[in-house]
């Protein structure tokens, strides 16, 4: 397998370079830029200049990609597979931005790994192939050898090493997932026996519980997590740690109790609006909306995907549409605009909109700007705000061709 690895301020800042021994499969590993050559013989990569790598068939590879910007390059090269490292965005960079093409970016990958356990989380909710790279245990889970060299692994070392090895070979690695919730859950399970009235702990305890379909030992966690933060002042959890408790009812079946416990949860008119809107359903018998806007509404996109996907109504279709467009999987939410399936309920000019604005950003992710400007000069026509996606536009761009020109400078 060759793999070529895109940094965002070159290989001087790539945190993973341990990991590049522990590519599984590997014949050659290319960093776009500069390395030093202590660093070329010590973890056996070789780095070719930006012009040289255009040249490439990509194709071929499987793609490192550790930052947002290089996702139109890459996307245009159609790589093999595509693996996405995601960061926390660099003090020198617009958080806003970073963090939303970051999300792309994530959409647009094979498998999905980062350092951060906020990030991991937050993508765990959104997505599948979500993979933790660090971690706390000292145990080795394994060894890999590499020319000379034998690699001990810890427990995030081996499961990566395997899910990279099921995605080679093109199997799912779902399983890989569970494992490492699985020793997560663990870990926070044992140190909130050891710091019982710690409001994170427990709540990362209810969190893991909570992904691994658990919701009904998950309860007492995040009761106790909500306890302590409310004794300790910090007021504002009600749409956080209390609500979290109406996506674990819906998790176990029990939508009349999920509704209930929401309700608690919210102020405004639109949110009680949306209350008396589930309880509608509910007494339809439309189940499943009901666990699904639960899950949405507790920002748990991936279980809400995982529900609508198989029902056919429009209602359900539309709020699948929302979903994939919360967790920017723009070419699902295009197909199903375009299906002209979704909810009576759209206003027609609306979905067009969003229709071409949706268009235009996939164009310009794939490396096509005259066909994303005009999708979005074709929706000023409808709806003039519709400009301020080609300030977005212009602002990444802006921003990539920046990180190329440093790469290309360090070249």
């Amino acid at each position: 397998m060759k793999y070529m690895i895109f940094c965002h301020n070159g290989w001087g800042d790539f945190s993973y370079k341990r990991m590049l021994k522990l590519l599984p499969d590997r014949d050659e590993v290319i960093v776009v830029g500069e390395v030093m050559k202590k660093d070329e013989q010590d973890y056996d990569v070789c780095s070719i200049s930006l012009t040289n790598m255009l040249s490439l068939d990509l194709t071929e590879y499987t793609t490192i990609v550790c930052s947002p910007y290089w996702l139109k390059t890459v996307n245009s090269l159609h790589p093999r597979y595509m693996i996405a490292l995601l960061e926390r965005c660099p003090d020198d960079q617009d958080a806003e931005m970073w963090n939303k093409y970051s999300e792309i970016l994530a959409a647009h990958a094979d498998i999905v790994g980062t350092a951060s356990e906020r990030i991991y989380l937050e993508q765990c909710l959104r997505r599948e192939g979500i993979f933790l790279l660090s971690g706390e245990s000292p145990l080795t889970y394994g060894m890999v050898n590499h020319r000379q060299d034998t690699l001990f692994l810890n427990d995030y070392e081996m499961i990566w090493f395997e899910a990279l090895s099921c995605m080679n070979k093109g199997e799912r690695f779902e399983q890989w997932t569970y494992v490492q919730w699985e020793i997560r859950c663990k870990y926070y399970v044992d140190l909130g026996a050891t710091y019982p009235f710690h409001a994170t702990i427990s709540y990362l305890a209810a969190t893991y519980l909570y992904l691994l379909g658990k919701s009904s030992d998950a309860g007492m966690y995040v009761v106790n997590s909500f306890e302590q933060m409310v004794l300790h002042d910090y007021l504002d959890c009600l749409d956080s740690h209390y609500r979290f408790l109406s996506s674990m009812a819906a998790q176990v079946g029990d939508l009349e109790k999920a509704i209930r416990i929401y309700a608690v949860s919210v102020y405004s008119e639109v949110d009680q609006m949306k209350v008396i809107e589930m309880r509608l359903w509910l007494d339809h018998g439309e189940d499943d909306l009901v666990k699904a806007e639960i899950f949405r509404l507790n920002e748990d996109y991936a279980s809400a995907i995982r529900t609508l996907k198989p029902l056919n109504s429009s209602e359900s279709k539309s709020l699948l549409r929302d979903n994939y467009m919360q967790t920017y999987r723009y070419e699902d939410a295009l197909r199903l605009t375009e299906e002209g399936s979704l909810s009576h309920e759209m206003d027609s000019e609306i979905s067009l909109v969003n229709s071409l604005l949706i268009r235009g950003t996939i164009h310009m992710l794939h490396n096509r700007p005259y066909e994303a400007v005009k999708a979005i000069l074709t929706a000023t026509t409808v709806e003039l705000s519709a400009l301020q996606w080609l300030t977005e536009m212009s602002s990444y761009e802006e921003s990539a061709e920046r990180m190329l020109r440093s790469i290309a400078y360090e070249s």
